[in-house]
């Protein structure tokens, strides 16, 4: 790739990065599909990872949806795809009302979609209910929020190397703003995702020490993780939240050209479950495929049922990008917690990855919850992880956790148990 610009200067601070978007902003949110500013500027493929493209102050008026935010603001960023080349994506850093300048809380939300109006630098604006709330608590200890766009402009939901990779360069994006933004230079960081969003986190955890070794991150909190893009496609099929595995399979084959179009290759032509009504989804929103694909057997579909997920093309693809485990040992403390009744993938998978982290070295306390399942844990385990990541960024980590090796127990928590 001839990057004829690579030499010329760069201007990295706020102002001028944003001058440069001028007749690209705007004071309202609009859906990105339709925003021009959601367009990556001419010569950005030759920036290294993580370099700032575009910076505006976020649209509308993010502190009357988001509790506690004082301000927010749009950066576009430099990063990479599945395969290491360049792409972009968007973040949205949430300013707490009293800041701490030295804690940056990367939060990555489970916004599970191949439709790029789903993103959360858009969504946000919806108000969502139990993010909002997390959000709220994270702000009001001082921490300036990470909201990044992982899944990027292609919507890659699954796609977990490119996921972990954008999560990585917004975080770098932002601390190479940190002046303009209030952030200190030495600001520590850290990672919080559930579900979806804890893929994103873990992807990013076992890529950074090969992919970003300069940093040095706090710490990470991940829940309700799905740990096989194979094995949730067949145990969500027939399920009410089955147009979330058809949208893992539109995430990861996207990041793969032509394995989308051999896909279609294997589908029905006739019959109420057929390719038209398969390539038709794309189009929706995940709220409208949620509602098409619920307790659908998406095997249906196929002329040979869920065959091709056992063909080399889509086998490898799915290990490659879709298979926690195998890309690294995170090297920071680490707090992971399930539902030992977690519909949406078996914990056994789960506590096979943590294992082989802690046969590797890593620091991780697991918490398996006895009740619930995985909508609810997404509100049993958030205080003791926001507790958890509170400790990191207070220095009392070691006096409260163990700082070596692992600790895996079975908990019994209710979000009541906070709550009152």
């Amino acid at each position: 790739m001839l990057c004829l610009h690579y030499l010329a200067p760069i201007a990295f601070g706020l102002f001028s990065l944003a001058s440069a978007a001028e007749n690209s902003s705007t004071t309202v949110p609009i859906p990105p599909s339709l925003d021009p500013w959601y367009t990556a500027p001419q010569g950005w493929k030759c920036k290294p990872a993580g370099t700032p493209l575009r910076v505006r102050p976020a649209p509308g008026n993010i502190s009357a949806v988001v509790n506690g935010a004082a301000s927010a603001y749009n950066v576009m960023y430099r990063t990479s795809n599945s395969h290491y080349e360049p792409s972009w994506a968007v973040t949205t850093l949430l300013v707490p009302q009293t800041p701490n300048p030295k804690a940056l809380l990367s939060y990555q939300v489970a916004y599970d979609t191949h439709y790029l109006d789903d993103s959360p630098s858009y969504t946000i604006y919806a108000g969502l209910t139990t993010d909002a709330m997390a959000w709220e608590l994270i702000l009001a200890s001082g921490l300036f929020i990470n909201l990044p766009d992982y899944e990027g402009p292609t919507c890659s939901f699954g796609a977990g190397i490119t996921s972990g990779l954008a999560t990585i360069d917004s975080i770098r994006a932002l601390l190479s703003l940190s002046d303009e933004l209030g952030l200190a230079a030495d600001a520590q960081y850290a990672m919080w995702g559930y579900s979806g969003g804890a893929v994103a986190s873990q992807w990013a955890a076992e890529l950074q020490e090969s992919y970003a070794p300069e940093m040095n991150f706090a710490g990470m909190a991940i829940g309700g993780v799905p740990v096989n893009a194979t094995s949730v496609i067949r145990d969500l099929s027939g399920t009410p939240p089955a147009g979330l595995a058809f949208s893992a399979i539109w995430g990861l084959t996207s990041q793969y050209p032509g394995s989308w179009d051999e896909l279609l290759k294997r589908m029905k032509t006739e019959g109420p479950m057929n390719v038209t009504g398969w390539t038709d989804a794309v189009k929706k929103s995940v709220t409208e495929t949620a509602s098409i694909f619920a307790n659908q057997d998406l095997s249906e579909y196929f002329t040979n049922g869920f065959e091709f997920l056992s063909e080399t093309l889509f086998s490898t693809i799915f290990y490659r990008d879709g298979t926690l485990g195998h890309s690294g040992t995170p090297n920071m403390p680490v707090y992971a917690y399930k539902a030992i009744q977690d519909e949406i993938n078996p914990i056994a998978e789960l506590d096979e990855v943590i294992d082989q982290y802690c046969l590797d070295g890593a620091n991780i306390l697991y918490e398996r919850n006895t009740i619930g399942d995985h909508a609810a844990e997404g509100l049993n385990g958030a205080y003791p992880a926001l507790f958890w990541l509170q400790s990191v960024f207070a220095g009392t980590y070691g006096s409260t956790y163990n700082t070596t090796g692992c600790t895996i127990r079975n908990v019994t928590t209710s979000y009541s148990d906070f709550s009152a």
